[in-house]
């Protein structure tokens, strides 16, 4: 194996052939702040054909619920087969009141982290919390092949 890395792919993506947007993957809202819920499948196995990195996560939740308070969010992405997870990356993210008047936004709507390289087929999976009780998020996530 390589280490030059190839095409930068995201997923879930655009339909082949152009045949429709794809929503992104949805993460449940959490209910107790600072606990973690369960895994949810990302990516499932098999899908990646080469060994990859993930080197972002695409936050797809735009304009928040105006009376909420600033939160940050904790998530975690982990390989392995449902019950099996081992914890890969963590990422953190805030979303804050962008002033008077102006709706809460993301202040950022990708966030950079960087795993290992995993073998192809590996199925990912994410977790989240965060400071407050928070609505669902839907998220997509973006890799480099190796060769």
């Amino acid at each position: 194996m390589g280490d030059s890395h190839r095409r930068l792919w995201v997923y879930p993506t655009v339909g082949a052939g152009g045949a429709g947007w794809v929503p992104g993957v949805q993460i449940p809202n959490v209910v107790a702040p600072g606990t973690f819920d369960a895994y949810v499948e990302v990516i499932p196995a098999g899908w990646a054909a080469a060994t990859f990195t993930l080197t972002a996560l695409n936050v797809e939740v735009g304009m928040m619920d105006l009376a909420l308070p600033d939160i940050t969010y904790e998530l975690v992405i982990a390989t392995g087969l449902l019950g099996a997870e081992v914890e890969r990356a963590r990422v953190r993210f805030t979303r804050t009141d962008l002033g008077a008047g102006l709706a809460k936004d993301w202040i950022v709507n990708q966030i950079p982290l960087k795993t290992e390289m995993l073998p192809a087929g590996s199925r990912i999976s994410a977790m989240w919390t965060s400071s407050a009780v928070a609505p669902a998020l839907s998220i997509s996530v973006q890799g480099h092949y190796y060769d």
